[in-house]
């Protein structure tokens, strides 16, 4: 592992403004069930004129100070945690991350379940709705299992499995925005996603211990190899053997997604998930869904023999194949593909409009969520700590 301070800056910024920011040190990346900590969060936000924010639903600002951001993360961190486990704000460098994905319902759409907050301290609950995610975890098999497999019934054998996701495998926050209500403007504003919102990590080299097949064309090698197990073997573009090196990306491992409630009975959520860039590859598709979208046709990063999540995972966890967890990983979601870029022109989080007999604006409530996508090519095992910075900003625009 890396020494020394490692940061993970997280930002929003508006026209009109709000401004979120989320520093960590020791971002580190390590082997599948192993613990990928991010110590030391220091949040600061800071506000301009136009957009009040809150962590409560109650109490508005336009500066919001650490504690009240850092109480609003560690709330949801240890929902899922014994009591003597939860964490207070003195003890903030000790929550984790682990790899995660979204889990799929029946409809092949986001999975979602319900859950509780109050407003301020009102003591009135509201029942809202966020996004499931799935880990790997191994387990033992039972008899079942070994029989499609043709392992021996008196064997002991393992297999993976994916498990639902604690509320401490990942960053969930609610935030709510309202317009500031201020001089003469009464005009409505649509609140969307800010073109200022990035993820960007510095690129480190891993050394692989187990061979894997990615896209050809960002294979830059040449000749042979100069030493290790395959000392002068030739190069192939997009194969890599043990002991090859290997150049990624920590910010391409990364999802940020935005979730809005329900707006009326019997509907879901929408969600918007945004990935930075490609890199390796977003996903590993089985065939069968990549016949199915012609979206995915013909392109490399979503193909599983061509995908470094694919094919590294099964050589480096041989208990089961990547693709045995039916359906439930990687799922291409409708209405939520992963984004190369956030395009926050075509993002809309709904409308601002002025209440005369309130003499206010309403306000719109937003789940954000950050996670490690444990089933993208660029998060490999062996990936060492890395400077990553997260950038979320929204912006309000006059109503068309």
């Amino acid at each position: 592992m890396k020494k020394g301070i490692r940061k993970l800056v997280l930002s929003a910024s508006t026209l009109g403004f709000t401004a979120i920011s989320l520093i960590t040190s020791t971002f580190a990346f390590v082997n599948l069930n192993t613990e990928a900590k991010v110590a030391e969060f220091g949040f600061t936000i800071k506000n301009q004129e136009g957009l009040l924010i809150s962590t409560d639903g109650i109490n508005f600002s336009q500066d919001l100070n650490y504690t009240q951001i850092t109480s609003a993360i560690l709330n949801n961190y240890n929902k899922d945690l014994p009591d003597n486990e939860k964490l207070g704000i003195t003890e903030y460098d000790k929550v984790r991350f682990l790899p995660v994905t979204l889990q799929s319902d029946t409809d092949d759409k986001v999975k979602y379940s319900s859950y509780e907050y109050a407003l301020g301290n009102s003591g009135t609950n509201q029942t809202d709705y966020k996004a499931n995610f799935l880990k790997d975890s191994i387990v033992l098999a039972d008899d079942a299992y070994k029989t499609a497999v043709g392992a021996d019934a008196n064997d002991i054998y393992y297999r993976h499995e994916l498990v639902s996701a604690k509320s401490n495998d990942y960053i969930f926050i609610d935030l709510w925005l309202t317009v500031a209500n201020v001089g003469s403007d009464r005009n409505p504003y649509v609140l969307k996603m800010s073109d200022r919102t990035s993820i960007k990590g510095e690129e480190d080299i891993v050394t692989l211990r187990n061979s894997l097949t990615t896209t050809g064309a960002l294979d830059t090698r040449t000749g042979v190899r100069a030493s290790g197990p395959y000392k002068d073997i030739a190069y192939q573009a997009g194969e890599y053997l043990a002991e090859d090196t290997i150049k990624i990306n920590a910010a391409d491992a990364m999802r940020l997604a935005v979730v809005k409630p329900i707006e009326a009975p019997n509907t879901k959520p929408t969600i918007k998930v945004y990935e930075p860039s490609v890199g390796l590859g977003s996903y590993a598709f089985d065939p069968a869904d990549i016949a199915s979208n012609t979206e995915l046709q013909g392109n490399d990063n979503y193909v599983a023999t061509k995908n470094a999540a694919y094919t590294y995972y099964n050589s480096l966890n041989p208990l089961s194949p990547f693709t045995a967890y039916n359906g439930d990983y990687a799922k291409y979601f409708e209405g939520t593909k992963t984004l190369n870029t956030f395009t926050g022109d075509n993002d809309n989080y709904g409308t601002f409009t002025y209440n005369s007999q309130t003499e206010s604006y309403n306000v719109i409530k937003l789940s954000v969520m950050i996670w490690l996508e444990g089933w993208d090519a660029d998060y490999l095992m062996g990936i060492t700590a890395q400077d990553v910075s997260i950038k979320l900003g929204f912006k309000i625009d006059p109503q068309a």
